[in-house]
């Protein structure tokens, strides 16, 4: 498996044309609107990478064209994503108690954000490349004792998902569940890039979740 500026900038063209293929979709749903964008935000943080990418690949050194690169990249893997994933399942829950508990795991993702803006600054980001992926090093997330974060930012991106009544989500959640066990497993120390360009793979199936529960509404009884 290989990475590359190519790999990034396919994906995010490829993401940006599912993106609109789910607005279309979605336009007469407005409580799926947020799953739309999930895609058009996949590829806005795979093209930032992108861009890292040319940097390496050109052999230039690590300026301020790749630190805001990298800061884009990394505010949707730790800022946008931990809000956006429970956020968008309970805009689009009907059931009651699911909601209610959706709504807790948002809350927790607003928390999240909270204390990281507050925490987070005070610590130096580097960014290497290793072979086949980029390596984004945070002092704050390599502290002992801190794996307690790791375990809260995983469970915010995870859990809310297999909570959701959604035709079919549960699917999305075992793929993403299962790729973020091969990110970890096989690449540790790159975890952060290789979890997230998988994620932002698999989104393209939201597509067919959404489609079908759209048609569920019109066609389902139970």
């Amino acid at each position: 498996m290989c990475f590359s500026a190519t790999a990034s900038f396919t994906a995010a063209a490829v993401l940006l044309v599912q993106g609109l293929a789910t607005l279309k979709l979605v336009k007469q749903k407005r409580a799926f609107f947020l799953f739309a964008l999930i895609p058009f935000f996949f590829a806005i943080q795979q093209l930032s990478e992108g861009l890292i990418w040319t940097r390496f690949n050109q052999a230039l050194p690590i300026d301020g064209f790749a630190l805001i690169a990298a800061f884009l990249f990394l505010m949707f893997a730790f800022l946008v994503w931990p809000i956006m994933i429970p956020l968008s399942l309970w805009r689009a829950e009907e059931v009651k108690w699911r909601k209610k508990v959706l709504f807790w795991f948002a809350i927790g993702g607003f928390l999240w954000i909270l204390y990281l803006i507050l925490t987070v600054p005070h610590y130096s980001v580097s960014i290497q490349n290793r072979g086949n992926s980029i390596g984004y090093s945070i002092d704050y997330f390599t502290e002992p004792g801190l794996s307690f974060m790791r375990a809260t930012y995983l469970s915010l991106l995870l859990i809310p998902i297999f909570f959701s009544s959604l035709r079919y989500m549960w699917i999305f959640g075992i793929t993403t569940l299962v790729s973020a066990m091969i990110a970890y497993y096989f690449y540790e120390t790159t975890f952060t890039s290789v979890w997230c360009f998988l994620a932002a793979i698999l989104s393209m199936v939201l597509y067919s979740i959404l489609k079908a529960n759209i048609k569920c509404e019109h066609n389902c009884h139970s």
